[in-house]
């Protein structure tokens, strides 16, 4: 009985987390109308970051993924150890804390502004984490200077929140950031880098595919206060039927109750 029992209890935690991965590896828009527990996050560092208006600092985040519960892609990318991936922010108007550890849930979509992962930022990071994104100037690229990296992680940012948080970019920035007269016009390396991804990003996507591919948020808790959410990528083949998948579910861990049971996710 005892034995049965326990059985139940971990088939009614499978069962949700199944059923969003199907949904992901059948390649639907949105994958998850829930969010999923899994483990905590730490942002360890922030690379080549600017200032926002308010009095707040963005740019290219070093994410600690040692108590997460899947291991994200892109770990040990982009200037970092195999502990680490980098990430960037979600919303204009959540923050966070440096070396302070956050619950994780992930997710399709941003807790504060209910908006699901848009393609261009999905095109974008996506590219960004594999090393290829058009005109960026990587943290461990010796022939790029500072400023140039600098702008790149900007440019990145700031198109992000354009499409992830239209409203609050619209409220720090100006609305029509790409008209003329708009945010980004100019000759900064920032702004003609975000127009060339702008101008040709309805392009790219149609070759690589519309929809979120295998980018995901993560929304971020502090003692059941939202805090700002950030993206990864999840190692899943998309699309592929989900026995096909080759995923090896250890044990599920919930971040809530801070079971630090490990899954993997191949």
């Amino acid at each position: 009985m005892a034995m049965a029992s326990a059985a139940i209890r971990l088939l009614r935690q499978i069962i949700p987390l199944v059923a969003c991965i199907l949904a992901v590896a059948l390649g639907g828009g949105r994958a998850s109308a829930d969010p999923i527990p899994v483990g905590q996050i730490r942002m360890d560092g922030l690379r080549n970051r600017f200032a926002v208006p308010g009095g707040a600092y963005a740019g290219e985040f070093i994410v600690n993924a040692g108590e997460l519960t899947f291991t994200p892609a892109g770990l040990g990318r982009n200037g970092v150890d195999s502990a680490h991936f980098v990430s960037f922010c979600v919303e204009t108007t959540e923050f966070l804390q440096l070396h302070t550890w956050y619950d994780a849930e992930l997710n399709t979509e941003s807790r504060n502004t209910n908006r699901a992962v848009q393609s261009e930022t999905a095109y974008l990071y996506s590219r960004f984490v594999r090393g290829d994104l058009a005109g960026y100037r990587y943290f461990d690229d010796v022939s790029a200077s500072d400023e140039e990296k600098a702008a790149s992680a900007r440019a990145l940012q700031e198109v992000i929140w354009y499409y992830q948080d239209p409203v609050g970019f619209a409220a720090r920035y100006g609305e029509d950031a790409f008209a003329a007269g708009g945010y980004f016009r100019g000759a900064a390396m920032h702004k003609v880098l975000a127009r060339h991804w702008h101008s040709n990003l309805a392009a790219w996507i149609q070759d690589s595919g519309p929809g979120m591919g295998k980018v995901r948020i993560i929304n971020l808790w502090d003692a059941g206060n939202a805090r700002q959410d950030t993206l990864v990528m999840i190692p899943l083949p998309a699309p592929a039927l989900l026995g096909a998948a080759g995923l090896g579910f250890v044990a599920l861990g919930s971040a809530r109750s801070r079971r630090r049971i490990k899954a993997r996710i191949e």
